[in-house]
């Protein structure tokens, strides 16, 4: 906890998990308000996409994110959205036609982009190195609780409030995270790029840039298979408890809960894990854990079996997602952190609906238990991956 003593750091993780909790209701909210004034699951589908098409555009806004201040942007992002917000729980209030709450809901999706690799680049100018690994842990901690809280209480608040409401409440969250903002103080060098380094230059240079180094490309491909596996997840799992364990939602929701609670538990003491073990090695062995966890699962269709290893896949979860952003931090030139997040953060993205139709086409195929290994051999190999010695040039240092 010893993050917290930071003043800057405590104000703005405070906003940030504001708005991520007003976030997650959101997310909740909205496919069930769609599904109640429709009844179409065309619909439903058709919501989804207009919330994932911005993650392509996220392969290259970086550039932008570089170029400009991070306070700043973080600012206008958190103002911007709250406006949609309140633009989107006004607008419903009228009835109109899904396309145009659609449009709302891409613009925020869209404006999200800006927002997620500048708050990732914002960590560095307001603690010292030695506390970012424990400062990525406890983000990853609070979007762990954030999706909790979702599961555990965003249908409830649906049933008491609403779901326009929570529209606005989304709203009001980034309000805050905004104030909170303004109480930060920060000094930022803007590197301005030469007068002849054009958009397409800087963006494939930032693409170079993760080819070169190779702690950061090894990072960038576990990011890509981790995401693939994990992505239908959810999925896999109401199939596994509706089908071979014959249970109910009650169930689901309690197995779902214990992987919440563990990315909570594995953020949380990512720092201390830190001061023992180097970063890589939590990225290796967090990997590793978590396939194995997950490969588990399948051998008894039973809660109490279920349960445990959905915690520990969740825990090594946790530490190895933190574990990733501080490591990516110690390689990523200062000068291009923008646009190698915001690179990286649509790669994870873009890459779920290939894991969505892979994993979907296997359950249809093959029996459910085979499905665990197929996910959890890829997440073993990743971490495995890592033991492969590194040429790095020697203007790369990694730091532990």
């Amino acid at each position: 906890m010893s993050v917290f003593i930071n003043r800057q750091f405590a104000i703005v993780f405070s906003g940030q998990l504001v708005s991520t909790v007003g976030n997650n209701l959101f997310m909740i909210a909205l496919p069930w308000y769609v599904y109640s004034i429709t009844g179409s699951k065309a619909d439903l589908a058709f919501t989804g996409l207009f919330q994932t098409i911005p993650g392509f555009v996220g392969l290259f806004i970086g550039v932008f994110i570089d170029r400009w201040r991070k306070k700043q942007t973080l600012l206008v992002t958190n103002m911007l959205r709250g406006m949609i917000s309140f633009a989107l729980y006004v607008v419903v209030q009228f009835h109109p036609p899904l396309m145009m709450i659609l449009i709302l809901v891409l613009l925020l999706e869209l404006i999200g982009t800006f927002y997620r690799p500048a708050s990732s680049s914002f960590l560095p100018l307001i603690l010292p190195k030695e506390k970012i690994s424990s400062a990525m842990g406890f983000v990853q901690s609070g979007g762990a609780f954030a999706q909790l809280f979702g599961v555990l209480l965003g249908g409830t608040l649906i049933v008491l409030i609403g779901a326009p409401l929570l529209f606005l409440l989304n709203g009001i969250t980034f309000v805050l995270s905004f104030i909170s903002l303004l109480f930060v103080r920060v000094k930022e060098v803007i590197h301005t790029p030469p007068k002849q380094e054009s958009f397409a230059h800087q963006w494939l240079d930032g693409i170079r840039t993760i080819l070169h180094i190779g702690l950061l490309l090894r990072i960038t491909l576990a990011i890509m298979v981790g995401n693939c596996v994990i992505a239908p997840l959810d999925l896999i799992m109401t199939a596994w408890v509706k089908g071979p364990m014959h249970g109910n939602a009650f169930q689901l929701g309690t197995i779902n809960a214990a992987f919440f609670i563990g990315i909570l538990v594995g953020g949380v003491l990512l720092g201390r894990i830190n001061k023992r073990m180097d970063l890589k090695t939590i990225l290796l062995v967090g990997m590793v854990i978590s396939g194995v966890a997950i490969s588990l699962i399948g051998l008894f269709p039973n809660m109490y079996w279920a349960i445990p290893f959905e915690f520990i896949f969740g825990y090594a979860y946790g530490s190895l997602n933190g574990c990733i952003g501080a490591l990516a931090l110690q390689v990523i030139p200062e000068q291009m952190r923008g646009r190698l997040f915001a690179t990286l953060g649509a790669l994870s993205t873009l890459i779920v609906p290939l894991g969505m139709a892979l994993y979907g086409w296997f359950l249809v195929i093959i029996p459910i238990h085979w499905i665990y290994l197929l996910i959890g051999i890829p997440a073993i190999l990743s971490g495995l991956s890592f033991l492969i010695p590194l040429k790095e040039k020697p203007s790369v240092k990694i730091a532990n």
